[in-house]
């Protein structure tokens, strides 16, 4: 999905390869998340909506829960996350796996999701996202709640989503959302991008702070991956499938032991 050849030197990411306007990336299992969204309250979505305004959502009838967010929209490698990624991780992971499987990442990372209700009756006017970080990631709307009245348009044309499919937007052109149904609508909007893409610049003083090294294989990635049926951040070596218990092993042998090589062992 992504272009190599045409990359971002301020980043050190490619730019990706965006879809014409929107493209269908297929079914994902959202039963579990939407039960959990529908039992929010409104005094947490508009706390949450508070507490991170969101330049495109400048809207009392527009609400979002930021669990991740990119610092200042300048590069995906610059990411934070909130408190409360932490309880709701285990049910976002999955769908977000399963919705991007089809690019074939071998480091997806998901630098900002949010859930976004739009109440009935009212839209969130088009922009285009121009931030430096926006060529270089996916964005993917889900739906979880919605109906045949929720449109989301992208350059002039009109798309309804359906609830549980993930589409993929190309958030570079001009985009909005409406809601003309008689109930608030409810997407999960985040983006993903392959951080085993990342480069590391010949020229750097040392290891970047966001840098991993595997000490089995002795390569570098931006994060480890998300693993797991009750997904645990940061854990798998994207490059040999090291886990974190695999990792201290190997330091214990190497750092008590002075042992460095293992064939037959």
């Amino acid at each position: 999905m992504g272009d190599a050849a045409d990359s971002d030197a301020g980043s050190r990411l490619p730019r990706l390869r965006k879809p014409a306007r929107v493209r269908h990336l297929g079914e994902v299992d959202v039963t579990e998340l939407r039960a959990h969204v529908e039992r929010l309250s409104e005094k947490v979505w508009r706390r949450e909506s508070a507490a991170r305004v969101h330049g495109n959502l400048r809207s009392e009838h527009a609400q979002h829960i930021a669990l991740r967010f990119i610092d200042g929209d300048r590069t995906p490698l610059a990411f934070r996350q909130a408190p409360i990624w932490a309880v709701w991780q285990r049910l976002l992971l999955p769908i977000m796996a399963q919705a991007t499987e089809g690019y074939g990442f071998a480091e997806p990372c998901h630098p900002a999701a949010m859930l976004v209700r739009l109440e009935a009756g009212h839209h969130v006017g088009r922009h285009a996202d121009d931030g430096r970080c926006h060529p270089l990631t996916h964005r993917i709307h889900i739906p979880l709640r919605t109906g045949p009245r929720v449109l989301l348009t992208v350059d002039g044309a009109d798309f309804p989503l359906e609830a549980g499919q993930a589409w993929e937007i190309n958030n570079l052109l001009p985009h909005g959302v409406s809601n003309r149904g008689g109930r608030d609508s409810i997407h999960l909007v985040f983006e993903v991008f392959d951080s085993g893409l990342h480069t590391f610049d010949a020229f750097d003083a040392g290891p970047r702070p966001d840098t991993r090294y595997c000490p089995i294989c002795g390569n570098p990635s931006f994060r480890f991956q998300d693993t797991g049926l009750n997904p645990k951040a940061d854990a798998r070596c994207g490059h040999c499938g090291s886990f974190e218990r695999h990792r201290l092993i190997w330091l214990y042998l190497e750092r008590t032991y002075g042992l460095r090589s293992f064939p037959g062992k």
